[in-house]
């Protein structure tokens, strides 16, 4: 049980009950579930949230509420909501990436856990969860993409996948055609994690910007820009505080040398003509 004054939850109580429709409801509830009062937890935090749909701190709360009930499929529901709502919510992707462990979907707790050191370099945790789900998760990098062919078959392969088909082929091909598209992003937006991971964030603005202009302003692409967009803004304005931030770390991975491949395949793509 959490030590909570109850000086404060009868504060929140008062507050409540004087205004049931406040954001109140959201520490009210987090300290109920502190001290283990779940039920009234959870009542408080689901009114609460129909009342304030698009408030952060509310979703969380009540996703906390129901991890501690073990109920990881609502949990993981409400921290993906946050971390929507707040992109730079740290708390909302660490929440969402232990969530995803719980459910044994590890791959996408890579991403969550990426997007946590993207927002936190030097969060430990994060660090050591990328680790160590990486080498986990190496058999989903074991694909074509990755698979050392010479670049002008490989880059005509991806270019196949951007080639206008006739007025015939598009009725049949373009189911197939939008999920290899979703699998490049995919694969884009993994690489371009990893250098992030790796500070390299030219690396990573640069794959992005290349995404962007092969399968169009994607939320998930236009969420990373606006990040890393907000990361380069603040070290112009803090530009000590923010040097190392930058500085890039050269940490061997066995992801290096597809990562390398990867985008010297990129450039190929970037300099045909259009």
């Amino acid at each position: 049980m959490g030590n909570i004054d109850t000086e404060f939850i009868e504060r929140y109580q008062k507050l409540y009950e004087q205004d049931p429709k406040s954001k109140v409801f959201a520490p009210l509830a987090e300290a109920y579930r502190k001290i283990g009062m779940l039920k009234e937890a959870l009542e408080v935090a689901e009114k609460g949230v129909k009342h304030h749909p698009d408030f952060p701190g509310g979703r969380v709360a009540l996703g906390r509420i129901y991890m501690d009930s073990q109920d990881f499929k609502s949990a993981e529901k409400e921290f993906r909501k946050a971390s929507e709502l707040s992109p730079e919510n740290i708390l909302a992707h660490q929440l969402l990436a232990e969530t995803y462990l719980n459910l044994r979907r590890t791959k996408d707790a890579l991403k969550a856990y990426k997007m946590l050191l993207f927002l936190s370099p030097g969060n430990d945790r994060a660090q050591k969860a990328v680790k160590k789900l990486e080498a986990l998760t190496a058999d989903e990098y074991e694909d074509e993409i990755f698979t050392m062919k010479p670049i002008k078959e490989a880059v005509k392969e991806w270019e196949n996948l951007f080639i206008e088909s006739t007025p015939l082929e598009k009725e049949s091909q373009t189911s197939a055609k939008e999920e290899k598209k979703l699998k490049f992003l995919d694969r884009i937006l993994s690489v371009a994690d990893a250098f992030i991971v790796r500070n390299d964030i030219d690396r990573a603005l640069d794959d992005l910007q290349e995404a962007e202009r092969l399968v169009g302003p994607h939320p998930e692409i236009v969420k990373r820009l606006k990040l890393i967009h907000k990361r380069q803004l603040d070290t112009i304005a803090h530009p000590q505080s923010s040097a190392e931030l930058f500085t890039p770390k050269k940490r061997p991975s066995p992801l290096d040398e597809q990562i390398d491949f990867l985008q010297d395949l990129l450039q190929k793509i970037k300099e045909r003509p259009i």
